[in-house]
């Protein structure tokens, strides 16, 4: 459950600093208010931070049970430790829960959230119940929030104190960027108009009903306007702002479409045009995916395959040349087998380019090479080959007549 940590990457980095931070606070807070009621010192500025002791002991396991977690495959102790934080967290979550105390849900949601992490990663029970506690924990937000404006009490159900609140919703908050977002929220993780609108849209459909709420209370309090019709007109001015959210995600979603529609003519004619003009030319080209894939090659390109008899470039050597592609390196030379007369030929690498997508991920990779001439060996080179097999050769016995 704890996210990766990368130094070279700040988008990992700061999520791991907030989790480590907050199960830090949340141990230091839990071991404060035990000492305090082990003390008798209650009061003062201590009386700000303590909490009831079974509320200290869920902070102390559950910073214990998600701080621990990225450790547990090294060493038995530390298994032996967050396995028994996380038994004990759904203990003191479940008897807070029975007694009516509202963190008490949160406490056994995300033990459980743990332990089946742990024990059942293909069911998806952690992400469900993850989703849960986030939930529970914004409407605890909420409710605290239309308290201090003195709309309403906040219910029991609901109630929680600031401090654990604030300290369980970035534990919460963190836990859920590193669980697999189900099916439905995959969208908001990706890139694209239709994502964006989304990741506009998603706060939206919670501020506005909480907004509605507090001008229509401010306003009915202030003698401006009856309950009947106030409620009227929430309901109204909700639907309305609704509506214009889906139409204007609609309008988004349309121009996106037509715009990548257009785009891909465009692209297809030039590809067309690309491979027109690769069919003509006399040196071999090929034309490779970003998995490695052959494309296309021009009629050049089809007079050779590799030396062990395999199409194209063959596998080894076609993996180094797109390798040094994608990392910027440059290769010089090929070492191919000519179809017709099955002798070996070297060509030289004219062309060899990665093209980015849009989205600047690597596309598709161009290679251009050159046919070089075959190497005929120097005039002295051959006299002196030629000189060593005579002399390599055995001697000639020769034929002499009959003395007479």
């Amino acid at each position: 459950m704890h996210p990766t940590v990368k130094r070279d990457g700040p988008a990992r980095y700061w999520p791991a600093l907030i989790l480590r931070v907050s199960c830090f606070l949340a141990i230091a807070l839990g071991i404060l208010s035990l000492l305090s009621v082990w003390t008798g010192q209650t009061g003062g500025a201590i009386g700000i931070l303590w909490v009831s002791p079974e509320e200290a002991l869920g902070l102390i396991f559950v910073g214990f049970a998600v701080r621990m977690s990225r450790l547990e495959a090294h060493s038995r102790s530390v298994r032996a430790v967050v396995q028994t934080s996380r038994i004990c967290l759904i203990v003191v979550g479940a008897s807070l829960t029975v007694g009516g105390h509202a963190v008490g849900i949160c406490y056994l949601a995300i033990g459980l959230s743990l332990v089946s992490k742990q024990r059942l990663p293909h069911i998806r029970v952690d992400a469900v119940l993850t989703a849960l506690v986030c939930t529970f924990l914004s409407s605890c937000w909420i409710s605290l929030l239309l308290s201090r404006a003195a709309m309403a009490p906040v219910p029991s159900l609901l109630r929680v104190d600031l401090i654990p609140l604030a300290i369980l919703t970035a534990i919460a908050y963190i836990l859920s960027t590193a669980t697999r977002a189900p099916g439905v929220l995959k969208v908001l993780a990706q890139r694209g108009p239709e994502a964006e609108a989304a990741r506009v849209m998603f706060p939206l459909a919670f501020l506005i009903p909480v907004l509605l709420a507090i001008l229509r209370h401010q306003a009915q309090s202030a003698g401006l306007l009856q309950p009947d019709l106030g409620l009227l007109l929430h309901v109204l001015m909700s639907a309305g702002s609704m509506f214009a959210m889906i139409v204007w995600n609609a309008n988004r979603i349309h121009s996106a479409q037509r715009i990548r529609e257009s785009t891909g003519v465009v692209v297809a004619d030039m590809d067309a045009q690309y491979r027109d003009i690769f069919a003509v030319l006399r040196d071999p080209v090929w034309v490779f995916s970003a998995e490695g894939e052959l494309e296309y090659e021009n009629g050049a390109a089809r007079q050779f395959m590799a030396s062990n008899g395999e199409a194209g470039l063959g596998s080894v050597q076609q993996s180094a040349v797109l390798s040094a592609a994608m990392l910027g390196r440059r290769v010089k030379v090929l070492e191919l087998t000519d179809r017709e007369t099955f002798a070996p030929r070297s060509l030289a690498i004219q062309y060899l380019r990665v093209l980015l997508t849009p989205q600047g991920e690597p596309g598709t990779i161009i290679l251009v090479a050159h046919v070089l001439p075959p190497q005929d060996p120097q005039p002295l080179q051959s006299l002196l080959d030629a000189a060593t097999s005579l002399s390599q050769s055995p001697p000639v016995p020769t034929h002499r007549e009959p003395a007479c």
